[in-house]
């Protein structure tokens, strides 16, 4: 579903998924983007979009260069990050935000990258503890109404054909 114009007058949040391939991160994009669907005017853009949040392709993030109300870019990658800083020197109104869930030291360039953003947050304080700079930690969580222990628990356990229980 494309963001049309009633939304691309008053977007105020990217989700960009810049990978060509699935992975962990589009993952955990696809969980967080209908959430954040819910408090910001949000779309998505690039491939896998999830239900729950708009769709937008390149031609509608042309319409708003030069738009002048400031959207956030939420980026997860390197190339988002890059992409973000990009279109921003190009005039686009974006405020770069950046989230980590690595529990590793980055790279040159990605520090540098980070330290870009206009504001990064990270999954974990263990994840915070490998960026060179403040970062806000709020935790994915688990959505309990779709991960939650059965009421009869000795049902829900599976036993191989043989083995005694």
């Amino acid at each position: 579903m494309p963001i049309g114009n009633s939304l691309a007058d008053d977007l105020q949040l990217i989700v960009p998924n810049l990978h060509r391939r699935y992975s962990g991160v589009t993952a955990t994009n696809r969980m967080v983007a209908p959430r954040l669907a819910r408090l910001f005017r949000a779309a998505w853009l690039g491939s896998d979009a999830p239900e729950g949040i708009a769709r937008m392709g390149v031609a509608d993030l042309l319409r708003l260069w030069r738009c002048g109300t400031p959207l956030i870019w939420h980026a997860r990658r390197n190339n988002e990050m890059l992409i973000g800083l990009a279109l921003r020197g190009l005039g686009w109104p974006f405020k770069l935000i950046f989230t980590s869930a690595g529990q590793r030291h980055h790279t040159w360039i990605t520090r540098w990258l980070i330290g870009q953003m206009d504001a990064v947050i990270a999954t974990s304080d263990i994840s915070a503890s490998f960026l060179k700079r403040q970062a806000t930690v709020v935790m994915h969580g688990v959505d309990t109404n779709a991960y939650a222990p059965r009421a009869d628990r000795a049902a829900a356990l599976y036993v191989w054909p043989g083995v005694a229980g």
